[in-house]
């Protein structure tokens, strides 16, 4: 399995993962993730994040293009970590967070 942590600031979280359609936000931040090396999302560990959430099976995200493959493990890494904000009892919200990719 393949996993891989990223560093992103909180901005990218809250635009990614906002409610209603935030098709462009991920957009834009999949591709400033991916023009840097040391942000650039690992395609297997995007594929095992897409599998793990259980909407798309085997099949479909076989024929997922690679820009989509990394849209839609950041739109789901976002939300997760957006929900441990939400649910965290000190109320912080910190200004950088890390996405965690993969299983």
């Amino acid at each position: 399995m393949s996993f891989q942590e990223i560093e992103v600031p909180i901005d990218c979280v809250t635009e990614c993962s906002a409610q209603g359609r935030c098709d462009d936000a991920v957009k834009a931040w999949e591709e400033i993730l991916t023009a840097s090396p040391k942000t650039k999302m690992d395609l297997a560990a995007c594929r095992a994040t897409i599998k793990g959430f259980g909407v798309w099976d085997a099949d479909e995200i076989a024929a997922m293009d690679d820009t989509s493959v990394r849209q839609k493990a950041l739109w789901i890494a976002c939300g997760s970590v957006q929900e441990e904000i939400r649910t965290n009892p000190s109320g912080e919200v910190p200004e950088i967070v890390w996405l965690m990719l993969g299983e």
